[in-house]
């Protein structure tokens, strides 16, 4: 995953950034952003972590992770959708419409039982290219209502709205205020350009580290979803770093 530093959450304002560099300097590790007393985390009863991972060639890998809140009797747990050939447009379209297919039925099921259904995502990467290859497939229609109908939930979007911290907002770091790490300390988006190249060419090895390293992502932000709803309210607001006059 990128890194995301804090600044690009500034708003653009003087303040914004006045308070940013405050969060830099205090001892607490997050902060309550200004007016917000009880961090809001969007949550459903069916919900499903996406990740995806990607090389020059396009996406290789949808991984999802299913929590069934409400009982349904859903299956749960990591479902992974990959192809370890190099991609061409036909492959990652045939692939890409294997995992829509996937998260369309989940929430099929949950509306069916009355239920929430959402998907949760860190950052616009996902969306970007869901729409990129939405338009190869002609499918551009379901993917925008998707995202119109608020299903999609940029989990970074929300903790930015709702936090603020004086370090970069990459998954990595904001996972860790939740006490989660990542099993395999090499995990990143360079090392997994490596792995993947080696999965192409038949490494098992490779393909189940890519594998692990995926699920981590998508363990990484319902772990940090949990934190934020159960946890970071209690956290100092940044506004208590205000110096009185």
């Amino acid at each position: 995953l990128p890194i995301y530093l804090d600044w690009s959450s500034a708003k653009g304002t003087l303040a914004a950034r006045i308070d940013m560099s405050r969060a830099v300097l205090g001892d607490a590790a997050v902060y309550l952003q200004r007016g917000i007393t009880k961090v809001n985390v969007p949550r459903a009863d069916l919900e499903c972590d996406l990740d995806i991972e990607n090389d020059h060639n396009g996406v290789y890998l949808w991984g999802n992770l299913i929590t069934d809140r409400a009982g349904l009797g859903i299956e749960t747990g990591f479902k992974p959708f990959t192809d370890w050939t190099v991609l061409t447009p036909d492959t990652e379209a045939d692939l890409f419409i294997k995992a829509w297919a996937f998260v369309t039925k989940l929430r099929r099921q949950a509306h069916k039982a009355g239920l929430t259904f959402a998907v949760f995502v860190y950052s616009h990467h996902e969306h970007s290219n869901l729409k990129r290859i939405a338009a190869h497939c002609g499918m551009t229609d379901q993917v925008d209502e998707l995202f119109d109908a608020g299903v999609v939930v940029d989990l970074l979007a929300c903790f930015r709205e709702n936090l603020l911290t004086g370090n970069p907002v990459g998954l990595k770091v904001t996972a860790a205020l939740a006490h989660f790490s990542w099993l395999d300390d090499e995990a990143g988006g360079d090392s997994s350009l490596v792995w993947h190249d080696a999965a192409i060419l038949g490494s098992t090895k490779d393909r189940e580290r890519l594998l692990t390293y995926n699920q981590d992502d998508v363990t990484a932000t319902l772990v940090l979803r949990e934190w934020m709803e159960h946890e970071a309210s209690s956290y100092p607001s940044i506004e208590t770093l205000t110096p009185t006059t």
